[in-house]
Order: C-alpha cells, then structure tokens, then sequence
C-alpha cells in the first residue's frame, strides 16, 4: 500500500499519491474516531446496525446538520467501514468535509481504496472539495492529477470547478488559470461556477484586467451571470494598484440595468473602490442608492465610505457618516476609529479627529496601532506636539510596538510645531528600538531644523 492519502490499484503506482499526507494522529486505524451515537439515528433494532442505504442516508443527514462527529459514529458503528458501499463513503466524506476535517477524509479515502473497491468522479469531487473547503490546494491538485493518472478518471466539470476553487481560496490565481486551461483542453466545458471561481481567484490576484476579461467571455457564452462573479468582478476593479474607480462603478450600472441584482457585497466592493480612489462623492452617492434600494449600508460600507474622505474634502461627511452609524445602532469598531480620525487630519481638522479618538478609547475600543497613529497624525495637523508625543508613548504601553508611520507622524507633528531638538530626539530614538526610519522621519526632522534656523 503507498503511504499516499489514497493508493492507486495494485499495478499502478502514483508518485502523486506518495506526497499526500497521513492522517492525523488521533484518527484510528479504521479512519474513523468513535463518538457517542447521534439522536434520531435510523438504527435497525434487531441487529444494532443499519442497513447500507439507512447508513448512507443517516451520513448525509448529519453532514447537513454540520454534525461531522455523528457522521463518523453512524459510519463505524454501522460494521461496514471496511467494506463500505461508494455512496456510503462519499456522503462521509461529504460530511466530514463539511467540518473542515480534510485529515480525517484522506485517511478514510484512503482505507477504503486499501481493498478492490474503485473510486469515481462523486468520491474523488466530495475529498476534493474536503481539500478545498480547508484551503488545501496543493492538497486538491494531487488528487486530481491521481484520479487521472493512477485510476484513469476523466475529471467531470464539478472536480474542475472544486480544485479551482482550491486555488482561489489558496491565492493561486495562476494556478486557477493554468487549470482551466487545461480542463478546456480536455473538453471539458467550463460553466458559471467555474467562471465565478477563476474570476474571485484574480480578484486576490488584484488582476483586475483578467477579472473582467473572464467576465466578459461568461457573458459572451450566454452563461448565467451570478452576483458572486460581478461582486468579484467588482472588487478586483477597487483593489488595483490605482483603483479603477469607473470600471467598478460601470459594473455596478451594468448590474442594475441587466441583472444580478447588485446587493450588500456589491456596494461594499464599490466603496471600497471609491475609498482608494479618494472619491468620497461617489462613496456618498453609493451610500444614498443603497438606501432607495433597501439595503442597509452596514459597518463595513461605513468604513470605506470614511476612508474615502481626503485633504481638502468635506470633513463634514465623516462626521455625518458616523452620526449615521449612530443612528442605526451600528458598533463602531477599530477600522471606524483609524479611518475617521485619519481622514479628519486629513482634512487639517485635528481637534475634531482628537476629540474622536478620545471618544472611542474611552469606549474600551479595542485600539490597534492604525488607531495610535491616526491620533498621532490628527495632533500634527493641530500642532499638538506634546500630545503626539504622549500618544506615542502610549503605544507602548497598550503592548503595540511604534512603526515607521508612528514615528513619521511624530517627527511630521515636531517639524509642523519647529521642534527642531523634538524631532533630532524621536530620530534617534528610531534607531535605539530598531525601527527603520524611512524617507518621511528623515525629511520631517531636516524640514524642522531648517525652519528653526540649524543648518
């Protein structure tokens, strides 16, 4: 038997299946782990066993309650985990999936190919999307070059859509790519799933262009369209190097003429868009159709829409949007206080963005290092030095370590105050605690002795 997840018959050997791994440490010889029985169990009586079909059908009941644990116990207790019918192990293993055990799947795949039995496409699709379900792409990509090469399988269209979504949630856009090439070359026909999976795989691949090229190919095959594909579509066009602020909001248009109806996700990904491209206008706009839509814009839309506010823009909307929130009952969180206070200073309106952090800390907000230095930044626009210095010190004691921005607003609040010796201080002390200064300490230092006449 190969030490793989699951050996290939007799007289082929996979090199594939030898890479897979053993199962985990507390799963027993059989593959499975005893647990108290499930209540409702169909059980025959007379014998304490249930038949093939009635363990089969239990199995797939307790995978759809999420109960994984049931499913193993019906499975061992039903006296057939060594001789198992192919549609008992695949709803097991369906049901273990489920519960992210993707150990437990490859050790019970694995006993159960120990003998004559021959997998199909249905078992090696549920182990696959076990993979998949816990990130494990490399994982989902042997078992299908193993079902091709060491059992001779044709993957069918639901494999190939399970081990490119592997890929997406594994960030491997390539890979995704590379195999749906590859399923087309063996005329396997991709469907709106597939297109879906390969578009959110370049949206984490922030390769917006080939987003939309996929979308546009989806369209052009008269596929249906879902909202998972634009929505992805969308966020690909937000998270570009320089945010395709009108590719995003064409998207949105697009859906709300010809359908998927644009939802929660949708305008989320298109806030956020707007958010990098500092058009705080268009996030507003976004924020206003939401409502006429009846979608409730939630903290996620809030906190984009906030981050979207830059210099020179109407710091009155930062201060309208978190009113907003208030009304709605909507908890402010870390992400909340970082963006607004940021975008306060921002707009040279310090003492508000002050005022605001004092706030949310008084709160018991559970304060991140974004938050600190967003406060250090509003007591430079306000020249505040004693204060940003203050603040400075605080990180520290709130167990966070200063970073390069902590000190670059610092040295920034130093130089707006012409505290020439403040700032020469904060620059060594970058040095004293390892922190690499950067470009923007340095010139804010330079910039304060010059103003304060020290050549």
């Amino acid at each position: 038997q190969a030490s793989g997840c699951i050996p290939p018959p007799p007289r082929h050997r996979s090199p594939v299946g030898q890479q897979l791994a053993t199962p985990a440490a507390d799963v027993p010889a059989g593959g499975c782990m005893y647990s108290p029985p499930a209540a409702g169990c169909r059980t025959k009586p007379a014998s304490g066993r249930p038949s093939r079909d009635d363990g089969a059908a239990a199995i797939s009941a307790a995978g759809r309650r999420q109960d994984w644990a049931a499913a193993l116990s019906i499975f061992q207790r039903s006296g057939t985990s060594g001789t198992a019918g192919i549609a008992t192990c695949t709803a097991v293993v369906s049901a273990c999936g489920r519960g992210r055990q993707w150990e437990r799947v490859l050790a019970l795949v694995r006993q159960f190919l120990a003998g004559s039995a021959r997998p199909d496409n249905y078992l090696f699709g549920a182990t696959i999307s076990a993979c998949e379900k816990s990130r494990q792409w490399q994982r989902a990509l042997e078992l299908l070059r193993e079902m091709q090469s060491a059992y001779g399988l044709q993957p069918s269209v639901v494999v190939w859509n399970a081990v490119i979504s592997a890929c997406e949630k594994g960030r491997r856009w390539e890979v995704a790519l590379w195999l749906f090439a590859e399923m087309q070359q063996q005329q396997a026909s991709p469907d709106a799933i597939t297109y879906s999976a390969c578009i959110s795989a370049c949206e984490k691949g922030h390769e917006w262009e080939r987003s939309l090229s996929l979308l546009g190919e989806l369209q052009s095959r008269l596929l249906e369209v879902d909202g998972v594909a634009c929505n992805a579509a969308v966020s690909a066009c937000g998270q570009a190097p320089e945010a395709q602020v009108d590719k995003a909001l064409a998207l949105v248009r697009s859906m709300r003429h010809a359908g998927p109806e644009p939802d929660v996700i949708t305008y989320n990904a298109a806030v956020a868009a707007c958010s990098r491209g500092q058009q705080w206008d268009m996030a507003a706009e976004l924020l206003t159709e939401m409502r006429g839509r009846l979608l409730a814009p939630g903290v996620l839309t809030h906190n984009s829409a906030i981050a979207a506010f830059g210099p020179g823009s109407g710091w009155r909307g930062v201060q309208a949007l978190l009113a907003d929130m208030g009304r709605q009952r909507l908890r402010a969180d870390k992400v909340t206080c970082s963006s607004a206070v940021s975008a306060l200073a921002r707009g040279q309106q310090g003492v508000a963005g002050l005022a605001l952090w004092r706030s949310m800390a008084g709160d018991a907000l559970d304060l991140n290092l974004h938050c600190y230095n967003a406060a250090i930044a509003a007591c430079g626009a306000c020249e505040r030095l004693e204060e940003a210095v203050s603040v400075l010190a605080a990180i520290g004691r709130d167990r966070l370590e200063p970073d390069v921005v902590s000190y670059g607003s610092a040295v920034s609040a130093s130089e707006a105050a012409r505290a020439w010796e403040q700032a020469l201080e904060l620059l060594h002390e970058t040095r004293r605690r390892g922190v690499q200064s950067g470009t923007v300490p340095i010139n804010a230092a330079i910039s304060a002795c010059e103003k304060s006449g020290q050549q």
